[in-house]
């Protein structure tokens, strides 16, 4: 074993824990947790075995692992591009119709709404 992966796959195995952890005691954003510890897996895996991407590779008709790997890393970039992107216009979108509701009931209310009788 090399010193990288001396140092890598415990600490991706703590990880991995951590996250089975949040499983267990916590109900919300369970999909993304089992994203990120399959990522965590896969990640294990690559870091003690390199000569599967090589394999895996080749099976897919391309010449090295690496490449094979920088491809994955290209097309879940533009993935997650596209998704943060949608999720901005989405926020963007609830923040428009809450500012105009506001408004709204600011022209019944003749100006004033419950956020002007805080009391400090």
């Amino acid at each position: 074993m090399i010193i990288f992966q001396v140092l890598a796959i415990p600490l991706l195995l703590l990880f991995v824990a951590v996250e089975l952890v949040r499983i267990v005691r916590s109900n919300e954003s369970r999909r993304m947790r089992m994203v990120r510890i399959v990522l965590g897996l896969a990640m294990i895996v690559t870091i003690q075995s390199p000569s599967l991407t090589t394999r895996v590779a080749h099976l897919l008709g391309i010449g090295r692992g690496t490449d094979l790997l920088l491809y994955l890393s290209c097309f879940a970039f533009i993935a997650i591009s596209f998704h943060l992107y949608s999720r901005t216009v989405q926020l963007e979108r609830t923040i428009t119709e809450l500012i105009r509701q506001d408004a709204l009931a600011q022209a019944v209310h003749g100006g004033k709404t419950n956020r002007d009788e805080t009391v400090c």
